[in-house]
This record gives C-alpha cells, structure tokens and sequence, in this order.
C-alpha cells in the first residue's frame, strides 16, 4: 500500500488493512493532493508522528520533509509522472495506491469520487 500523507489517506490505508504494522505500507508526498484551498494542506510531519506514531514505521516516512505539501499551483503532470516512474521501479505484482481524486485522474482519465476505485496496470 502506498499513500498520501493527508490523514484521510493513511487512515483509509489502515483500514483497508485492517492494521497500521506492515514493512510494506509506503507513505509519500509524490502521490499528495493538488493545492487548491487550505483543507488541501496536510499535517506537519513531526505532527503526523506525534498523533500516529505507528507510521515512523513506514517506509518512507523518514524521507518525508517536515512541511511536504503545495502552498502554490505546481506542475502536477510532472509529478504524477515521478510517482508513475517509482511506481514502475518497485518489484512488486499488485500495488494499492491510496491517494486523492484530482491526482488520481490525471492517471487513470477521470476525477474519482470519495472511495473511489480503478484496477489498471502500469507499464
């Protein structure tokens, strides 16, 4: 499983889970929501580990900067682009990807609704 650090995301991840200890979860930036307004803002990273401890456990989670949102309009193609390209990198066969429907549809097409989902491979 890879998520967004948003809350909302790595609560999701966990309860699909059905657990927040697996050396497989992946927390990363790449996969964030757009900026758009301040609930597009996420959780200091020192906060996150303050209120979730478990997620010092992931992978990942010591990379994440300590401010890992947009406060600005970025070039999102680019980094659904990188998050594409570590997707591709990684050895394993099927990967969940818990993330935020403005970022997910500018890979899959379309905006996703709330608990949305899309099984497609990568290539």
């Amino acid at each position: 499983v890879i998520a967004s650090p948003l809350t909302r995301a790595l609560q999701t991840a966990t309860l699909l889970m059905g657990s927040d200890k697996d050396p497989r979860f992946v927390v990363t930036s790449l996969c964030r929501e757009r900026w758009s307004a301040r609930c597009d803002e996420g959780s200091k990273k020192s906060e996150l580990l303050l209120r979730m401890p478990w997620l010092s456990d992931w992978q990942g989670a010591a990379e994440l900067d300590e401010v890992w949102w947009s406060t600005s309009s970025e070039d999102e193609k680019a980094r659904v682009a990188e998050f594409l390209h570590c997707l591709i990198a990684r050895t394993e066969k099927k990967i969940v990807v818990v993330a935020h429907g403005a970022f997910l549809g500018h890979i899959v097409g379309y905006h996703l609704t709330n608990v949305g989902c899309r099984m497609m491979s990568i290539e």
